[in-house]
């Protein structure tokens, strides 16, 4: 699994486009023509900009419009090849941390400060976990702020205020931690501020309710940090445990994050996303809605993507071949990267 929108944001200039040399084409944005990799897109000549521009659907489009399309294409061939490189199944656990069931009639007393849950993922690399949602047990109706602090920083890494309106309240978070930040293998704190709260969790005292679910790779512990009275992180060694619960029942769903992997490695993917992106383009051109000179190419562009082989011996490899190969050899570069081997030593190759 990745992120896809950091992946795209990140690889944005990894691959871009040349500027024609047909003055009357002349618009490429100087976005566009960033490429880290020195790779271009128009490299190939079915995919010159002119023959893009007289093929997109609405003819007069403004260059501006026009530069946010090849923007796309560059966007989406990074988020395919990244979909056809990690397609296995990367699912590790999930569960909510309390399952059993508990009788809502005794409360908890808070103290004075925040309370929450310590939560700590195993130090392996490529693994990421998300809150999914909190399920909230409180008495009365009020409000509450849900913070997530990370050990390394002062200022929370998310928050929501909750309305809190019945005694069983689902709150949707998908807040996930991964390596992208630089700080995931660290201590990580969910929980609120008790002061002027109006609501009180209920005890979880109810037979097995205070039984936790074993979650793979993740320690989850009660904490209090008693006279904590705004958003800020306390002081680490003032932190308690706690058998409480603070009406609080996070779902966590843990599993292999390659986000990092991908952003910290992008030079892998430029040849295949240079060829993923030639292949939109043409499928582009194939698809217009126009009728001009410039796309009355069908039968060139479809070499061009399948490729052609002949009785007679001719060939043409296409462009979905290269691909493949292209896939392939960077599954085979990632998987020494997933087993610890060095990102310094790894093989060059090129396209065939």
């Amino acid at each position: 699994m990745f992120d896809k929108a950091k992946i795209q944001t990140s690889l944005s200039g990894l691959v871009g486009w040349k500027q024609p040399t047909n003055p009357a084409y002349d618009i490429v944005s100087a976005g566009n023509l960033i490429t880290r990799s020195a790779r271009v897109v128009n490299e190939n000549p079915l995919c010159k900009i002119e023959y893009i521009k007289d093929t997109y659907d609405y003819d007069a489009v403004s260059d501006a419009d026009f530069n946010t399309f090849l923007t796309s294409i560059l966007s989406d061939a990074a988020g395919q090849v990244c979909d056809s490189v990690f397609n296995e199944s990367d699912y590790i656990d999930r569960n909510l941390l309390y399952q059993n069931a508990m009788n809502k009639v005794n409360l908890e007393t808070l103290p004075s400060g925040f309370v929450g849950y310590q939560l700590e993922k195993e130090e392996l690399i490529n693994t990421a976990f998300k809150i999914t949602r909190v399920i909230c047990e409180f008495s009365g109706t009020g409000s509450l702020t849900l913070a997530l602090f990370s050990s390394q920083n002062s200022a929370p890494v998310q928050t929501k205020v909750v309305a809190i309106t019945s005694n069983r309240q689902e709150v949707v978070l998908n807040w996930v931690i991964d390596n992208t930040s630089g700080y995931s293998e660290c201590e990580w704190y969910l929980g609120y501020l008790t002061t002027g709260l109006t609501i009180t969790p209920f005890k979880r005292d109810y037979k097995e309710a205070l039984i936790k679910s074993d979650i793979q790779l993740m320690e989850i512990q009660s904490i209090q940090v008693d006279g904590v009275s705004s958003l800020v992180l306390w002081d680490l060694l003032n932190v308690k445990y706690s058998s409480n619960t603070w009406g609080l029942n996070p779902d966590i769903t843990v599993y292999k994050d390659y986000t990092d992997l991908i952003i910290q490695n992008e030079s892998l993917f430029a040849t295949a996303i240079q060829i993923q992106a030639q292949i939109i383009s043409l499928e582009n051109i194939n698809a217009t809605l126009q009728s001009n000179s410039n796309e009355r190419r069908t039968r060139e562009i479809i070499i061009e993507i399948e490729g052609i082989n002949v009785e007679d011996g001719i060939k043409k490899i296409g462009l979905k071949s290269l691909l493949h190969n292209q896939i392939a050899q960077i599954r085979k570069q990632i998987n020494k990267l997933k087993n610890d081997y060095n990102p310094n030593a790894l093989e060059t190759f090129t396209t065939i």
